[in-house]
């Protein structure tokens, strides 16, 4: 095995099949330094803006009328219907918001409410 600490820590980062089959075939000996892990490496993830993230973890939904006088979550179709129509450019959750009466907003709270404690949770933690 190679003498120094940041090959060898370059090393646990190797996946344990391919770390094996390179120490076996002497690919991985003492003289090993920590450019030659850097290629037995799997490729870094792409990275996600807190924007993405966000957007992943709470996708946008539109609420429409169930023909019974109650909200109900609208279609995907539905809904590129309803921001085409409004061209909703700020947020549309908040957008939505401001346009619902107090029973659409209650049933909206209703709905959403584990994501709503979620998001709180991270506010005030954050």
């Amino acid at each position: 095995m190679p003498p120094s600490w940041r090959t060898l820590y370059q090393l646990t980062r190797v996946p344990e099949k391919k770390l094996v089959a390179k120490i076996a075939d002497g690919t991985i000996n003492p003289k090993t330094e920590r450019k030659d892990v850097q290629a037995l490496l799997p490729p870094p993830k792409k990275r996600t803006s807190p924007t993405q993230e966000r957007e992943a973890a709470f996708p946008t939904r539109v609420m429409v009328d169930n023909g019974e006088g109650r909200p109900r979550l609208a279609t995907k179709k539905e809904a590129e219907e309803v921001f085409a129509a409004t061209k909703v450019i700020a947020n549309p959750i908040v957008s939505a918001w401001e346009r619902a009466d107090e029973d659409m907003r209650s049933h909206f709270v209703w709905l959403f409410r584990t994501e709503i404690e979620r998001i709180l949770k991270e506010v005030n933690h954050g």
